[in-house]
């Protein structure tokens, strides 16, 4: 199952969502986290753990678009040594809360943290504050809430497109509604920039790709389960990466979609998105 908006708002666990976790554990059904995070599962369990999420072993595993993320990097750097690649990193102000990798922690792996196109080997966004992380020229922006502060992204995107440098996406998401109505833009909107501009190196890691729905259904599997129904609020990463993955699913419909489906139907939402239809719709994750 998906974690925003399925069983939090950002900051507080959703009504009903503990009451159906433990509905589902007393009926043994496993359960295991798919998610779009840039933290690795470490970090991410930590702050499930954070909101009482993994209190009574509910979940058997949880794999993020992190760990791929992160093992592509490390498959990377293996293949280039002893040549250190050269990373131009975008991310958030404050790694440690966010649980991103820090600067220390990306040259401790192998890379040079650089600050232009021209000298990376490749770009790799995990969040949208902050160009340039980790060199003397960062840049701050206030992109995440601000969707018109991209001046210094659109700038990087756009040169890294036309050297053909690769983009590499640790988070797939586009925009993310947190608590009282918040939209937060995410890194995936850096993945339409770049292609528009004709960058043909994008790498993006997490749903809607099957992997990451294959990695957590080996976990469950030897836990006994023989079908297995995904929940999650977007069509666009939910629903058809779990189709793709061979998957049910099921859609709250509380969440990303909450707006849209205010005038239309799941299935006519579907038609215009031209997504696959959910096997399930539910008004929000509760018992």
């Amino acid at each position: 199952m998906s974690v925003p908006e399925v069983l939090h708002d950002g900051r507080d666990v959703l009504p009903g969502v503990r009451d159906c976790l433990e509905q589902l554990q007393q009926r043994s059904i496993p359960m295991a986290i798919v998610s779009n995070s840039p933290c690795e599962s470490p970090k991410a369990a930590l702050r499930l753990e954070r909101l009482g999420l993994l209190q009574k072993d509910l979940f058997r595993d949880v794999v993020t678009s992190g760990d791929q993320a992160k093992r592509y990097l490390e498959k990377l750097i293996s293949e280039a040594a002893p040549v250190r690649l050269r990373c131009l990193f975008i991310s958030h102000i404050d790694h440690t809360e966010r649980g991103t990798w820090s600067p220390e922690e990306l040259r401790s792996m192998g890379l040079e943290l650089v600050a232009s196109v021209d000298e990376c080997d490749f770009v790799l966004a995990n969040g949208v504050q902050v160009c340039y992380k980790g060199t003397l020229s960062e840049i701050t922006s206030n992109y995440e809430s601000d969707a018109s502060d991209c001046a210094v992204f659109k700038t990087v995107l756009q040169a890294a497109a036309k050297a053909q440098r690769p983009l590499i996406i640790a988070n797939p998401d586009c925009i993310v509604h947190r608590k009282n109505g918040v939209t937060v833009n995410c890194p995936g909107q850096f993945a339409k920039q770049y292609s528009a501009s004709g960058g043909e190196h994008l790498y993006v890691f997490g749903k809607p790709g099957p992997e990451i729905f294959r990695e957590a259904s080996r976990t469950l599997e030897l836990s006994g389960a023989r079908r297995i129904c995904h929940v999650g609020d977007s069509l666009c990463h939910d629903v058809s990466g779990a189709a793709g993955a061979g998957f049910a699913s099921v859609l709250v419909r509380s969440g990303i979609h909450a707006p849209e489906l205010q005038g239309m139907s799941v299935s006519e939402l579907c038609r215009r998105k031209g997504t696959p239809y959910p096997t399930f719709a539910m008004s929000s994750f509760r018992w």
